[in-house]
This record gives C-alpha cells, sequence and structure tokens, in this order.
C-alpha cells in the first residue's frame, strides 16, 4: 500500500512532453493547459506566424508576378530586387507549362511554391519564441494571477527543435500543394481566389486614400494575391502549430531509451559483517600427516601389567539428581573405549534417565 508521501510525489513530480503523450495513452488526464499557455500559442501563430507570413508572402508573391514592371520612362519601378523576384517567378511558370499544365494551372502553383519557400523565412522567430516558451507563458501567467502551484503544465509542453519547425513546415507542404491541386481541378480557385480578388482590388480602385498612395501598384492582382494568401497562410499556419508539436513530442519519445535498451546495473554483492573474535573458527580439515610404519619384529610387544584387585572408582556426577557412573579402573589402560568424556557421561545419563 502506497504511503501518503509516494502519493504526494507522485502527484507533483514534473511531466514532460512525452509523460503527457503516456498519460493520454493510458487514460490519464494529463495537466490542464493553463492560460498562459494558451494566450502564448494564440499570440505566436495567428499572431506573428500567420500575420507575418501573410505579409511577407503577398509582398514577395506580387513581387513574383509584377517585380518586372517599369514606369514610363522605362526604369524598373521595384528595383533589380523586384526584378530578380519576377524573373524567378517566369522560370517556374515557362516550366511548368512545357510540362502541359495551363496558365492559370501554372500561375497557382507559382503562388503557392514561393508563398510556402518565402514564409519559411519565419522560422527562425518561431524557434526563438518556442525557446522561451515556459518562461513567457509564466510571465503572462504571474500578471493574470492564473499560475499552477506546480509546474506540470509548463514541463508537459513539447520542447520544439529546428528539426520540429522545419519539418512542420515540410508537412504543411505536403498539406497545401495536394489542396491547391484538388480545387484547381475542380475549377474553385478562380471562385475562390481570382473573382473574390479581383472584386477587392476594384473596391481599392474605388477608394481615394488607397488610389492616392498606391502608385504604380496593380490593386487587381494584390487583391487576387491578398485572398489567395489569407486562405493558404492560415493552413499553412494551423498545419505548422499542429504537425511541429507532433514531431517535437515524437522526438522527446525517441530519445527516451526503452526498457530492454536500458543498462541494468550490475548485481551488487553483500558482505555479512566481520565475524566478532569469539565466534567460532569454520571447520578445517587438517592436512594428512603420514604414518610411520614400525619395522617388523619377532620381540613380544611389553604390555602393561595389569593391577591387581583393583576396585571401580565412583565419579559423582557435578549435576543434581543425576546418577554416579562406576568406572573400573582396571579396564581404562586396556578398554579405553568405556572411558567416556564429561559432557558425554552427563549425556548418556540424561538420556538414560
Amino acid at each position: 500500500m502506497a504511503t501518503r508521501g509516494q502519493n504526494n510525489d507522485k502527484a507533483t513530480a514534473p511531466q514532460t512532453g512525452v509523460d503527457a503523450g503516456r498519460a493520454a495513452f493510458e487514460h490519464e488526464k494529463p495537466p490542464e493547459r493553463t492560460p498562459g499557455l494558451k494566450l502564448f500559442d494564440a499570440f505566436l501563430y495567428p499572431g506573428i506566424t500567420n500575420v507575418g507570413v501573410f505579409g511577407i508572402s503577398v509582398v514577395a508573391t506580387y513581387l513574383t508576378s509584377k517585380g518586372g514592371m517599369k514606369n514610363a520612362q522605362g526604369e524598373l519601378i521595384y528595383g533589380k530586387f523586384g526584378d530578380w523576384m519576377q524573373k524567378r517567378g517566369d522560370v517556374l511558370m515557362n516550366w511548368m507549362k512545357s510540362k502541359g499544365l495551363s496558365h492559370d494551372t501554372a500561375e497557382m502553383a507559382k503562388y503557392v511554391a514561393f508563398s510556402f519557400g518565402d514564409g519559411t523565412l519565419l522560422a527562425p522567430v518561431v524557434k526563438k519564441f518556442e525557446d522561451n516558451r515556459e518562461d513567457i507563458a509564466k510571465s503572462i501567467d504571474n500578471a493574470l494571477g492564473t499560475r499552477p502551484d506546480t509546474d506540470d503544465a509548463y514541463k508537459a509542453e513539447p520542447k520544439q527543435t529546428w528539426g520540429s519547425v522545419l519539418g512542420g513546415r515540410a508537412i504543411t507542404a505536403l498539406i497545401v500543394i495536394p489542396t491547391a491541386v484538388m480545387l484547381d481541378k475542380k475549377g474553385l480557385n478562380n471562385v475562390m481566389f481570382s473573382e473574390p480578388g479581383k472584386r477587392l482590388g476594384e473596391w481599392m480602385n474605388k477608394t481615394p486614400f488607397i488610389k492616392r498612395n498606391a502608385g504604380h501598384v496593380d490593386l487587381a492582382e494584390l487583391g487576387k494575391i491578398s485572398v489567395f494568401e489569407a486562405f493558404y497562410t492560415s493552413i499553412c499556419t494551423a498545419g505548422l502549430y499542429i504537425s511541429s508539436r507532433f514531431l517535437a513530442g515524437w522526438g522527446e519519445d525517441k530519445s527516451q531509451p526503452k526498457p530492454s535498451d536500458e543498462i541494468k546495473p550490475a548485481a551488487t554483492i553483500r558482505h555479512s559483517k566481520a565475524p566478532s573474535a569469539n565466534a567460532p573458527k569454520p571447520f578445517m580439515p587438517a592436512a594428512p600427516v603420514a604414518l610411520k610404519s614400525e619395522p617388523k619384529t619377532d620381540e613380544p610387544k611389553a604390555e602393561l601389567p595389569k593391577p591387581k584387585d583393583s576396585k571401580p572408582v565412583v565419579v559423582e556426577s557435578p549435576i543434581k539428581d543425576t546418577p554416579t557412573v562406576k568406572v573400573d579402573a582396571a579396564n581404562l589402560s586396556h578398554e579405553p573405549s568405556r572411558v567416556h568424556s564429561h559432557a558425554e557421561t552427563t549425556q548418556h545419563a540424561g538420556m538414560n534417565g
């Protein structure tokens, strides 16, 4: 039966991201996520990541289509950088057209490819914030007064690595590209992006403030790209959040040694206490002694004279109520087997009594 201390240790032991996944698998309730952790996720992913990637992708994708535009004097409006951005888009579109894709399909694929690639530039920012997830979430909870008594909820969060962040982006690409291809085959890209984008561009052209400050920007193209990026950037952000956390938890689980891989400690040899000085020594057989054979001779052996008229000697036992033993002194020299030690005499006397 577990003791009170053992129950407390089990309840307050910090958990890792792997522990939370294992607890869910074993139908154990993982630590409840704090408001600080939830606000951190909302700030980093829908906030910084989604808005940041959307802004980068809109500008980069627009330059990929219109970066080579020139003014009335024949000068590049967006400079050499814009011209280079459009050339890379033209190279990709021409290659896809050579593979049999239509103009609209090749343009859509160009948007997806460069939107994903340019959005990956924000990965270092995501990694930096993830490295400080626990501290930022604790600060938010401290400010809100919602910090729990233990840090189990913070320790249970998956620890993001470069592999999980970039791997999450790669998994996101595997989600976005098939989605774009499927929508294009069903003719939904025009319905979802091109037409709404044109209407957005027309609205911006009719807005004096936007038209006055837009300069040479093609508002119709910008509107189409904005609608396109709003949809796919949201998919990328959600895919990055889910897949990167999954990879982080999976990586932690793989790094834990399996029970069969654990190095078992060598068996401990327990030594008994040193024997005391009064302890009996163990029996050790004596070394055999070689007996020398006596030379044979015909001379008779000398025998001890047998006493005459010898009387039995009475030996009184020092133990009370023990019968006395009579020893025939005449037989002492001739029958040594009849003579017993005091301990043996006492033992026989006790058995006979």
